[in-house]
């Protein structure tokens, strides 16, 4: 008390008071001013996401707008921000089944497989898929092959022959052979003698066959065509059949052998060679092949032009052409080309024709 009476004492009674007074007001607005913020409604919202309709501060509500993504097959129509949903999936809409198991059915709308592919067919005891009623093609289990006789048939000439045996558990299944076929022969046309045909299999069912014919004295002339050299060539003889004696001999080649072309290289075709010969002893050889689509064809065995598209479409070896008379030409026979080639020149040893 004495303390406060000094107090007034040094600053006055009215200093005092007003001092009292800026003191109260000082604390009543440390109590207003806040409550007064609280209650203005200018609260700094925070929220989660765009889609968060709720003040994390001072909970007020908000009207909100969804970013969508419209439903698909699989998925019902989502929020891209929050993962809000509405409605149902779509569903897949699967193409149309073929009836076959073992073919997979897709969505036409999303490709993903609705119905997946079996491996294989399960049969049933009708002999069909008991999961979607295919027909399955039952192979019988093979069998160990029960041959038949081996049966053999020459050529009229002799210079063939051609084997076959058949399983006598499947009349279908036949194998064949055709022979390697050499002659000998003993006699001359003088004398008359005998021939030897000699029939050899690689197949291990097939034996070897033998066939002996008789001829008597005397020439017996023939006229035989040989196509050679891949066809560019075809060599007219008229000559003992017993002892080789030659009376003529003509080789067509050159222009003598014109090739006509039915079709081309692309589509496939025939090939026809017509040989035609100087001497009226020889009449004129056709020779007609057929050749697939893609193949291309050729005048004889080293020419690299195709006769088709006359494009050059392969390489030969130099010891592949062949000149068939050394002592007037020094062109290839076969494919005309000149002995130009490097490392080629005319050899007498390339005829066989002597």
């Amino acid at each position: 008390m004495q303390l406060f009476n000094k107090l007034v004492e040094k600053i006055g009674k009215k200093k005092l008071i007003a001092l009292a007074i800026a003191l109260a007001i000082i604390i009543v607005a440390a109590i207003v001013i806040p409550i007064v913020v609280i209650n203005s409604g200018e609260c700094e919202h925070t929220y989660d996401n765009a889609c968060d309709a709720i003040c994390n501060e001072c909970g007020e509500e908000r009207e909100i707008t969804h970013s969508w993504k419209e439903a698909d097959c699989t998925a019902p129509k989502t929020c891209k921000v929050c993962g809000a949903t509405d409605g149902e999936a779509l569903g897949h809409k699967p193409s149309e089944d073929d009836g076959d198991c073992t073919t997979e059915v897709k969505c036409t709308v999303c490709g993903e497989v609705t119905t997946p592919a079996k491996t294989e067919h399960t049969v049933g005891a009708d002999g069909k898929c008991v999961d979607c009623e295919y027909v399955v093609e039952v192979i019988p289990p093979p069998h160990e092959h029960i041959w038949s006789a081996a049966t053999y048939e020459w050529s009229a000439d002799n210079t063939a022959c051609t084997a076959t045996i058949t399983c006598t558990l499947d009349e279908n299944h036949k194998k064949t052979e055709n022979a390697t076929v050499s002659r000998s022969t003993e006699g001359n046309c003088d004398t008359g003698g005998t021939y030897t045909y000699t029939a050899t299999f690689s197949e291990t069912e097939f034996d070897t066959q033998v066939k002996t014919e008789s001829f008597e004295a005397g020439h017996d002339y023939q006229i035989t065509y040989h196509w050679e050299y891949g066809g560019a060539v075809c060599h007219a003889k008229h000559s003992c059949y017993h002892c080789g004696d030659t009376t003529k001999e003509e080789i067509a080649m050159r222009e003598a052998v014109v090739i006509t072309v039915t079709g081309d290289c692309s589509t496939g075709g025939t090939l026809t060679r017509t040989a035609t010969f100087a001497d009226s002893t020889f009449e004129t050889q056709t020779k007609t092949e057929a050749f697939s689509a893609g193949e291309h064809i050729f005048r004889g065995i080293c020419s690299t032009q195709c006769e088709s598209c006359e494009k050059t479409v392969r390489t030969v070896e130099v010891s592949d052409h062949t000149i068939l008379r050394p002592q007037t030409n020094f062109e290839c026979d076969v494919c005309m080309k000149g002995s130009t080639l490097e490392g080629w020149a005319p050899d007498s040893d390339d005829s066989e024709f002597g």
